[in-house]
């Protein structure tokens, strides 16, 4: 409990030192591993991140939060390598269970070993709890050859990479897709996000946030602060034809796309099921409580005021799709709805992450084709206007 007070209230290497104080008085405790995993993350302490995984699977192989955990963490390309390596070869024992296994899916989904994650969602997807979430994955997997997947990646998965360009000769816009407190896209690695934007003329610029700090507190390769990050990116842009840049996120990443879109001057955002920010909101998994309350630390309370930040920045239109049926986003997307600047889209899902829904019921695709429009569109006006004012 004191650790997780200090984690949530922004003593995040008073937080560590404590989680490890405690751990060696008891490596009993999963609890406190997992803990020391999570505060190294947010507190840039790599060594911890990378030893608290290394000791979990060598102590605890089987136990599916840990895992989790390692899917969410960020490592150097060949540690990354080496502990998926001891990963598979408890795999091969077949003492997982079933959340031991969609975790170990996700795992090879992120080192481009689509067809044994595909087969393994595929044998649990009946199981109860977490049949639900193989089949969220299953039906992005999908919708394309199985084997289009790895193949199609331009680039493999580099968890230590905070900033990579992806360019696409004729772009339209220049995407910029921001990772969430998982550490994709909703479970979805950015190999596979590459696959699917590469069916439009777009630039892809893909950011990633350690730290877990919601894009607030900078990034090691574009500066130290929001404001050198958000300066930084407004140069990459120009320097990719000039072409619109569009924000896009997921969730808290969602939250974010948003934010850089209307500090960036972008003509749009893309949004799926962003949560507008309320750092006394106790609900979500700890990393997404954790960042509400580093936000709710960093930022000063108008800035913290998403709709109205959109509301300021008229030339900004935010794309919001959200789970129609589901309760909490349905409330989010209320605070949205009356922002001139702001076009909700509701989708037919009780669920939170709705790419699924949206590849399922055919909506992704032309929403992104709409959204290019729309931003090419607002870019064209934007340069008309000087010459009548």
């Amino acid at each position: 409990m004191q650790v997780d007070l200090l984690m949530f209230t922004g003593k995040f290497q008073e937080a560590l030192g404590l989680a490890k104080k405690v751990f060696a008085a008891d490596p009993t405790r999963k609890a406190m591993l997992r803990r020391i995993n999570l505060t190294g993350s947010v507190a840039n302490s790599q060594e911890d991140v990378t030893q608290s995984i290394i000791r979990s699977i060598e102590q605890w192989p089987d136990d599916h939060l840990l895992l989790q955990r390692y899917n969410r963490a960020a490592f150097p390309r060949a540690v990354d390598r080496a502990l998926f390596d001891r990963l598979q070869a408890h795999a091969r024992t077949g003492e997982g269970e079933a959340h031991w296994q969609y975790q170990y899916a996700l795992a090879c989904l992120r080192h481009r070993d689509t067809p044994q994650g595909y087969a393994i969602l595929k044998e649990i997807v009946d199981k109860p709890q977490i049949g639900f979430f193989a089949q969220r994955v299953l039906t992005i997997l999908q919708s394309k050859p199985l084997d289009a997947w790895d193949v199609t990646a331009r680039f493999d998965n580099d968890t230590m990479c905070d900033f990579r360009v992806v360019t696409t000769p004729g772009a339209r816009a220049t995407f910029l897709v921001l990772s969430g407190v998982r550490g994709d896209l909703g479970g979805l690695p950015f190999t596979h996000v590459d696959v699917l934007l590469a069916d439009h003329p777009v630039n892809v610029i893909y950011l990633r946030d350690n730290s877990r700090r919601a894009f607030t507190g900078g990034l090691p390769s574009l500066g130290a602060d929001e404001e050198s990050m958000v300066a930084a990116l407004r140069n990459h842009c120009a320097a990719l034809d000039g072409v619109p840049a569009i924000p896009f996120g997921g969730s808290f990443a969602g939250w974010s796309a948003i934010r850089l879109a209307v500090l960036m001057g972008a003509p749009a955002a893309l949004s799926l099921s962003a949560p507008v920010m309320d750092p006394t909101d106790d609900s979500g998994n700890a990393p997404m409580r954790l960042s509400r309350r580093y936000i709710a630390s960093v930022l000063p309370p108008h800035a913290r005021d998403l709709a109205g930040l959109v509301r300021g920045a008229p030339g900004t239109t935010i794309f919001h799709a959200y789970g129609a049926q589901h309760l909490r986003d349905g409330q989010h997307a209320n605070e949205l709805r009356d922002v001139p600047n702001v076009e909700t889209i509701p989708v037919d899902s009780d669920d939170h992450f709705i790419a699924s829904d949206l590849i399922a019921q055919g909506l992704f695709h032309p929403l992104v084709a709409r959204v290019i429009d729309a931003a090419n569109a607002a870019a064209s006006r934007a340069r008309r206007e000087p010459a009548h004012g």
